[in-house]
C-alpha cells in the first residue's frame, strides 16, 4: 500500500489546512474513543471500583508517556523539514534514526514503569480498595510500550509527508478490535480492568504492525528498510533538541496533573470516577486543538523547509482560528448534553454530578487552551521548544500547583469562600486557570520573540556545514 502525501507548501491555505486536519480530527476521535472504550466498557460490565482503577492511573499514564512522546514531536519536525526542502537523504536518515528511537525509548519505559508505577500510585494517595487492580492495568498497558511508541512516532511519520489517512484507516481497525476483546474479557471472562488493559495491549500490537508494513511499502525517501534502522548522529541530536524539551514539558503538564489526581483521590471513589469519566469527554474536547496543533507544525515545518515564510505566518493565523471555532462549538454541545453523557459510564447520580461539574467548568473555557497550543505547535514547527516548554512549566506546573495547594488555605482564611476552598469544583478551576496564563504568555512571545530569527539563522549554518561536507566529499573522490 503506498502512502498518499500532501504538499502543504502549495495551495489555497484554509482549504489545504482543512483536507489535512479532517483526517486527522477523526483519527484524535477514534483514539479518544479507543482510550474511552475500556472505561466505558468496564464502568457497564463490571463494577465502579474497577472503573475507579482505570480512571486513578490516567495522569500516570500521560506522564510516563509524556516524556518519550517528546521524540515523536521532534522526529516529525525534523521529518518535515525534510520533506519541504526536498532533501532525500536527510528523510531517509530521519525515517530509520525515529524508529531506532522508538524502540530504544519503547523499552526503557516498559522497565521504568514496572518498577516505578506501585511506588507513585501509593504516593498519589490511591485508595487501597484499588490499588492492586491500578498496578496491574498500567504494568500490562506499558508492557506495550514499545508498539506503542512505534505507532505515534509512525504516524508522526505519515503527517510530516503530508499524509494524514493512513493514520486513520489503521486506527478504525484497532478500534473495533480493542472494543471486541474488551467485551469479551471484561464481559464473560470477567477480567475487569485487568482484561480491559490486555485488550489495548493486542490492538496496539496490530496497529503498529500495518503501519509499519505501510512504509516498508512507501514509494518515496521515506521508505523503511529494516535493515538500515539505525541512529544517524545529526538526525538524532536534532530531534533530541526539539523532543526533550517537547517530552519534558509533556511530562511536567502530567505531573500537573498527577498532583490534580493526588487531591481528587482524597474525595473518594466516586469522584474519582466521575472526574475520570468527564476526563475522557475532556480528551474528546482537545481533539479540535491537538489535530489543529498537529496540523499547524506539520504545515510549518514544511514551508520553514521550504523557506515560506509568509506563507507560515498566514498558516499559523489560519490554524489558530479554525481550532478555537472547533473548539467553542464542542464546548457548548458538551454543556448542553453533559448529564445524558456523563450517564454512559455510571447510573450512580453521585458520579454523575462529579463529572458534570467538572465537564462544564473546562467546557467553557476550552478554546483559550487551543489558542496557546497552536501557537505553541507552530514555534515548534520551526525547531524552537524550549521556550514552549518553559512556559509550560511556569503555567502548567507553577500555576496548576500553587492553585491547588496553596489558594485552598488562603480561600479557608475568608468565610465567604471557606466552603469552596474545601469544594472538588475549586480543583477543576485550576485548568481554565493555567491555561489562560499559557495563552497570554505564549502569545507575547510569538508576536515579540525571537523564535523566527533563530530559527532562521540555525537552520543557514546547518546548510552551510552541510555544504561545507558535500564539498568535502567531492574533493576526497575527486582524489
Amino acid at each position: 500500500m503506498s502512502i498518499r502525501t500532501r504538499d502543504l507548501t502549495e495551495g489555497v491555505i484554509w482549504q489545504q489546512l482543512l483536507y489535512f486536519t479532517f483526517p486527522l480530527i477523526l483519527t484524535n476521535l477514534l483514539q479518544q474513543a479507543y482510550n474511552t472504550a475500556d472505561l466505558l466498557i468496564v464502568g457497564n460490565l463490571s463494577d465502579d471500583n474497577a472503573m475507579a482503577a482505570i480512571g486513578a492511573t490516567g495522569s500516570l499514564t500521560f506522564m510516563l508517556l509524556g516524556l518519550f512522546m517528546g521524540f515523536a514531536v521532534g522526529s516529525s519536525i525534523v521529518v518535515a523539514h525534510a520533506q519541504g526542502a526536498r532533501d532525500p537523504q536527510k528523510m531517509h536518515r530521519a525515517v530509520h534514526t525515529t524508529y531506532a528511537v522508538a524502540i530504544l525509548s519503547g523499552a526503557i519505559l516498559t522497565i521504568l514503569a514496572f518498577i516505578f508505577v506501585p511506588t507513585i500510585l501509593r504516593l498519589m494517595g490511591t485508595p487501597a480498595s484499588i490499588f492492586d487492580e491500578a498496578v496491574s492495568y498500567t504494568r500490562i498497558y506499558f508492557a506495550g510500550s514499545i508498539p506503542l511508541l512505534i505507532y505515534n512516532m509512525g504516524t508522526g511519520i505519515l503527517r510530516s509527508v503530508g499524509d494524514s489517512k493512513s493514520p486513520l484507516v489503521y486506527l478504525i481497525i484497532s478500534s473495533i478490535l480493542n472494543i471486541v476483546l474488551d467485551i469479551i474479557f471484561v464481559g464473560p471472562l470477567q477480567m475487569r480492568a485487568t482484561g480491559a488493559a490486555i485488550a489495548t495491549l493486542i490492538s496496539q500490537i496490530v496497529t503498529t504492525i500495518l503501519l509499519t508494513r505501510n512504509l516498508m511499502s512507501a514509494n518515496g525517501y521515506h521508505r523503511l528498510l529494516l535493515s538500515k534502522i539505525r541512529i544517524y548522529r545529526e538526525e538524532f541530536v536534532e530531534i533530541v533538541q526539539i523532543g526533550v524539551p517537547a517530552g519534558i514539558q509533556n511530562a511536567l503538564i502530567s505531573f500537573s496533573n498527577v498532583l490534580i489526581q493526588s487531591r481528587v483521590n482524597s474525595f473518594g471513589e466516586k469522584a474519582i470516577a466521575g472526574v475520570s469519566a468527564a476526563n475522557r469527554y475532556d480528551a474528546f474536547m482537545g481533539v479540535g486543538l491537538q489535530s489543529m496543533a498537529m496540523a499547524a507544525t506539520t504545515f510549518t515545518g514544511q514551508n520553514f523547509g521550504a523557506k515560506k515564510i509568509d506563507r507560515l505566518k498566514t498558516g499559523a493565523k489560519t490554524a489558530a482560528f479554525m481550532g478555537a471555532l472547533f473548539s467553542f462549538v464542542v464546548g457548548l454541545l458538551l454543556i448542553a448534553y453533559g448529564e445524558p453523557l456523563m450517564g454512559l459510564f455510571s447510573s450512580d447520580p453521585e458520579i454523575i454530578d462529579f463529572g458534570y461539574r467538572k465537564m462544564v467548568i473546562l467546557s467553557r473555557f476550552h478554546w483559550i487552551f487551543t489558542l496557546g497550543q497552536i501557537h505553541a505547535g507552530v514555534i515548534r514547527g520551526v525547531g524552537q521548544s524550549f521556550v514552549p516548554m518553559a512556559i509550560s512549566l511556569f503555567s502548567m506546573v507553577g500555576v496548576r500547583t500553587f492553585w491547588n495547594y496553596v489558594v485552598p488555605d488562603i480561600l479557608a482564611l475568608v468565610p465567604r469562600f471557606e466552603a469552596f476552598a474545601r469544594d472538588i469544583d475549586l480543583v477543576s478551576w485550576s485548568y481554565p486557570v493555567s491555561w489562560t496564563f499559557t495563552f497570554l504568555i505564549t502569545a507575547l512571545y510569538y508576536k515579540f520573540g525571537p523564535w523566527l530569527n533563530n530559527a532562521i539563522e540555525k537552520e543557514r549554518k546547518r546548510r552551510e556545514e552541510a555544504g561545507k561536507l558535500d564539498d568535502d566529499l567531492v574533493s576526497e573522490n575527486a582524489g
